[in-house]
């Protein structure tokens, strides 16, 4: 009894700790999953699937609209329309670079 005395078995324990490493793993995901799809859309892109390149830009825009990853997939985006023909006009973009980008594309 004196073993228990001092720290209590693991299975007694608060689950409280335990759960928390769930949610830093999503947070984690959450973190890793704006560049993925980044480079899912630049693989399809690669490959010629230029829609499904544009999908994946999309998704990637809704689900994280202040990601790092916005501005290359931004780039990116003009990149994937100009290929298809479908240009971009400058005056709609709203970074001097990406303006540049899209008036070369």
């Amino acid at each position: 009894m004196e073993l228990y005395a001092k720290e209590p078995p693991r299975s007694t324990r608060p689950a409280t700790r335990r759960l928390s490493r769930p949610s830093r793993s999503r947070r984690a995901q959450s973190l890793k999953e704006d560049s993925s799809l980044y480079w899912k859309a630049f693989s399809e892109y690669k490959v010629q699937a230029m829609q499904d390149a544009l999908e994946s830009l999309k998704e990637m825009q809704a689900r994280h609209p202040d990601s790092r990853w916005l501005e290359q997939a931004l780039a990116l985006e003009y990149e994937v329309k100009a290929s298809m023909g479908k240009p971009v006009l400058p005056a709609a973009t709203p970074d001097e670079e990406l303006k540049l980008l899209a008036s070369t594309a």
